[in-house]
């Protein structure tokens, strides 16, 4: 009982602390903060995207252009081929963009 406790503790501590977003978010969509996903790592940050563009969670969204519009944390591309794969084509001139598309093109900016 006593090491369940602890784990609990720890695993709540490294949630605070920007470990493990993905069960974070899987817990409460609401806890994950902007604090939060600025001290996230690059597999963290992929996976938290992903599960948020599923859930159709812009709020989470939102967060996530907020933390890669700041140059210094910004994500950077695991390689030219990585970077390739996730490229998006940009819209065309008087294209109507949903806003998760958007934020996808503001992430590729960024």
């Amino acid at each position: 009982a006593a090491a369940r406790r602890l784990r609990k503790e720890l695993n709540a501590s490294a949630r605070e602390s920007g470990f493990s977003l993905c069960t974070a978010y899987g817990l409460d969509p609401s806890s994950v903060t902007l604090r939060m996903l600025r001290r996230g790592k690059a597999g963290d940050l992929a996976a938290l995207a992903t599960a948020a563009r599923r859930a159709g969670d812009e709020r989470m969204l939102k967060l996530l252009a907020a933390r890669n519009a700041d140059p210094d944390k910004a994500v950077k591309a695991d390689s030219v081929q990585a970077l390739q794969r996730s490229w998006q084509p940009l819209a065309e001139e008087g294209e109507a963009v949903d806003e998760v598309r958007a934020l996808e093109l503001q992430l590729q900016q960024a």
